[in-house]
């Protein structure tokens, strides 16, 4: 599911407010989203994703990010990456392995933005790469480029890309590391001079 939490009061106390799920709505071919209550947000007694039939399921989420009131998150059993505009509610796939014209992009996993709009997104398999979908003429649909190819760690998976506050480095992590094992994994950073 996709979830949003409101808080009743200002960001400093995060113990009372609303916690609700998105459903789909199709408006005029638009999938549109409503935010339906969850109940129980502790789930005591149900899970979550089973407290309201109505509620949009996402087949393996995985990262999000937001940025100027859009929201991008990657669902990983169906490597595609999803865009969500809270002014108009509207929800688009900007990235789909199964329809791209350059579908490079496989094990969809964390992402990251730039200030400029570009997704960073790391692969959980695939190539072991981080691909950059760069908006182009629609802002519903995105350029695939691959920006780096992590090789020898065909056991691991990319993971966690994070930016210096000034965008002049970029951190990501081989989870596993060359050898496939938990306690070898190993950060990269990427300069520019």
């Amino acid at each position: 599911g996709l979830y949003r939490y409101t808080p009743a009061g200002d960001l400093s106390d995060l113990d009372n407010g609303v916690l609700e799920i998105a459903s789909i709505d199709i408006i005029d071919n638009k999938s549109t989203i409503s935010w339906l209550p969850v109940s129980d947000p502790s789930a005591k007694d149900k899970p979550l994703r089973e407290q309201n039939e109505k509620a949009a399921k996402f087949s393996g989420g995985e990262g999000i990010v937001t940025q100027n009131g859009m929201t991008w998150f990657t669902t990983k059993s169906d490597n595609r990456v999803w865009q969500y505009e809270a002014k108009t509610q509207e929800l688009s796939i900007v990235y789909d392995a199964t329809t791209s014209n350059n579908p490079i992009l496989t094990g969809v996993d964390n992402i990251n933005i730039t200030p400029s709009g570009d997704l960073f997104v790391a692969e959980d398999s695939g190539d072991m790469q981080i691909v950059v979908l760069r908006p182009s003429l629609s802002a519903t649909q995105f350029e695939a480029v691959p920006l780096l190819h992590v090789v020898g760690h065909e056991k691991s998976e990319v993971c966690g890309p994070a930016f210096d506050p000034q965008f002049n480095r970029l951190y990501f992590s081989s989870q596993r590391g060359s050898e496939g094992v938990n306690e070898n994994g190993c950060i990269f950073e990427i300069s520019r001079e």
